[in-house]
């Protein structure tokens, strides 16, 4: 075999080699845009399904209320109804005394479709309205868990296993996504604005038994470990994270004082980054009376 021969079957194999690596590439390259479709897809098909069983909850399992944020704690339902009001006075530390009518969730039925849930949250003004769970062993299930129990997004509000379900710790943090498309807790960023602020100085809870009014008194961005994340306090703990509470908040908290006795309730989101959180402190609940 001469030279020219050798030479020519050199780049008759350079050329396959190009070929089959350019298909190679091709291969890949148009796998990862069809995995990355279906993904999305199904990413989109899942928000919907869940947006529309949060949706389906909010108009058959709650009943609609208009709320007036600016007071304590004032509801007047939008429908007629032929059963007797029920109210409920809440003492406020923090704030005049107020009634409160009593939303009817529907607990029987929510609890049929998920039995972790224990509660509601409602932030009225900026479209927060959720049932509230709790995994009975997994601390961050509903993190990549939906209330059907489906792994994905958007996931649920939830609880730690270690936090009480009558909201009786020094603190509970309930956690929740900062979606894209506001769901979740994606909105409580929207505390930054003072205006969004003046509109929604607190918010609710609902369990089967109680009404639960709290103060927001500090909205800011945290780390994700330390003292915005114990369920108890010594009282320099306490005291230290008050003031850390306060110095570092993004909202008026002027004339709001919280003390060891109230019960605080922590709003814990993802900033998008690895380490910071936003969170939002409310307190200020009083010895809420049971319904009758």
């Amino acid at each position: 075999m001469n030279g020219l021969q050798l030479f020519h079957r050199r780049t008759i194999l350079k050329k396959k080699i190009y070929t089959i690596a350019l298909w190679l590439l091709s291969l890949i390259f148009f796998s990862t845009i069809s995995l990355w479709f279906i993904f999305s897809t199904h990413h989109k098909k899942q928000l919907k399904k869940q947006a529309l069983t949060y949706e389906t909850f909010q108009n058959k399992l709650l009943k609609e209320n208009s709320w007036d944020d600016t007071s304590d704690c004032k509801l007047t339902s939008q429908k007629k109804s032929n059963k007797k009001k029920k109210l409920l006075k809440i003492k406020n530390s923090n704030a005049n005394s107020g009634l409160a009518e009593i939303p009817d969730v529907d607990f029987n039925s929510l609890r049929k479709y998920n039995n972790d849930i224990y509660a509601w949250i409602q932030i009225p003004k900026i479209n927060i309205s959720y049932p509230v769970l709790q995994h009975e062993k997994l601390d961050y299930y509903y993190l990549t868990h939906n209330i059907d129990n489906s792994f994905g997004y958007p996931g649920c509000i939830f609880s730690e296993t270690n936090s009480k379900k009558n909201f009786s710790d020094a603190l509970t943090v309930l956690y929740g996504h900062n979606m894209k498309n506001g769901s979740m807790f994606g909105k409580l960023k929207n505390f930054n604005d003072p205006e969004v602020f003046k509109k929604s100085r607190y918010f609710w809870i609902f369990t089967p038994d109680f009404i639960y009014q709290y103060r927001i008194f500090s909205a800011s961005v945290v780390d994700k470990t330390g003292l915005t994340y114990q369920i108890s306090f010594t009282d320099d703990e306490f005291d230290q994270f008050i003031s850390r509470a306060y110095s570092n908040s993004v909202v008026d908290n002027q004339g709001v004082t919280v003390t060891k006795e109230d019960r605080i309730v922590t709003l814990s989101t993802c900033t998008g980054d690895d380490s910071p959180r936003i969170c939002g402190h409310g307190a200020g609940y009083v010895r809420p009376r049971r319904k009758h």
